[in-house]
């Protein structure tokens, strides 16, 4: 009786052990639940405006921006994105100032690879436009001035799921913007950091 008792107790711990594990178990399955998300970002973007080895302006510094998309059950990936950088600017010895700012806005397409329920990877490329502005300051007068360029960015997150809903993350992205500049002016080019906070509903 003893060993019958003993054996039937063995047998249930073991079926409870294997079907707690079981339901342990990442899984592969990307949650579809929530397939509309939208993110705050916030970060730095770092480019080299002068080529010739002079005073360079970082026409990106500091950004913040807004991204909103839907994920198809294929985990295609869909959205748009909003970012605006504040630039920086640069003083001349004749009390004159040059500042200069960026702003990017385009649709963005991604694929969503789950690699545990906790962590995404979404490798993607932007395309859209970028808005260049900046301002010449001398002592008198204030003189702005704006260029629109196609824009292009590839980029990657990795994105930490805080529950099905709520994540948070980081956006690593090089953006290429399709300008004609003058010679010895380099680009406006950018490699840009930015983290990230999201919501699905």
């Amino acid at each position: 009786m003893r060993k019958i008792l003993i054996s039937s107790v063995s047998a249930t711990l073991i079926a409870f052990a294997a079907s707690s594990a079981q339901a342990a178990e990442p899984s592969a399955e990307p949650s579809t639940d929530h397939p509309v998300s939208i993110a705050v970002l916030g970060g730095f973007g770092i480019n080299n405006l002068n080529g010739d080895g002079g005073d360079t302006l970082n026409i990106y510094g500091a950004g913040f921006g807004a991204r909103a998309g839907y994920t198809l059950p294929m985990n295609l990936y869909l959205g748009g994105l909003f970012q605006y950088n504040l630039g920086a600017s640069i003083d001349a010895p004749d009390h004159s100032s040059v500042k200069g700012r960026i702003m990017n806005v385009g649709g963005e397409v991604g694929y969503n690879y789950d690699i545990v329920p906790q962590f995404t990877l979404r490798p993607y490329v932007g395309v859209g436009v970028a808005i260049a502005g900046g301002d010449i300051q001398t002592l008198d007068k204030t003189s702005p001035d704006s260029k629109t360029k196609f824009s292009l960015w590839p980029g990657v997150q990795g994105l930490y799921n805080i529950n099905d809903q709520i994540y948070a993350g980081l956006d690593v992205r090089y953006t290429l913007v399709f300008a004609d500049l003058p010679d010895g002016l380099g680009n406006v080019n950018s490699l840009g950091f930015y983290g990230t906070v999201g919501y699905r509903f």
